[in-house]
């Protein structure tokens, strides 16, 4: 089972819609291309400017997508409208050991 990935977007003035656009199209993307395993995708504003996105990667998916045009076109295209932070990219075996539960 492919890693986990968790980034937090903050918005730039005035982009938050398109922002949300554009994540969701990346998302699309990325099923479309079949990079992601059928585990619920997490998208979620925290507050007016700050938006969280976790989804499951396939093995593999993660390398192949950041070569792919489509994908790195989208990331120029959401680093223009948002600030990224990648919270992480843990195997799927550590995400399994916590006792969390996950947010609806």
């Amino acid at each position: 089972m492919g890693d986990r990935s968790i980034v937090a977007y903050k918005a730039y003035a005035d982009q938050h819609e398109m922002l949300d656009e554009m994540v969701a199209y990346h998302l699309a993307v990325l099923l479309r291309l079949g990079y992601l395993t059928d585990a619920p995708v997490f998208v979620r504003w925290l507050d007016d400017d700050n938006l969280l996105v976790s989804f499951q990667w396939k093995d593999g998916a993660r390398r192949r997508a950041l070569v792919h045009p489509d994908v790195r076109n989208i990331r120029l295209a959401i680093g223009e409208i948002a600030e990224a932070k990648r919270l992480s990219h843990m195997p799927m075996s550590f995400a399994r050991q916590s006792n969390a539960s996950a947010v609806a």
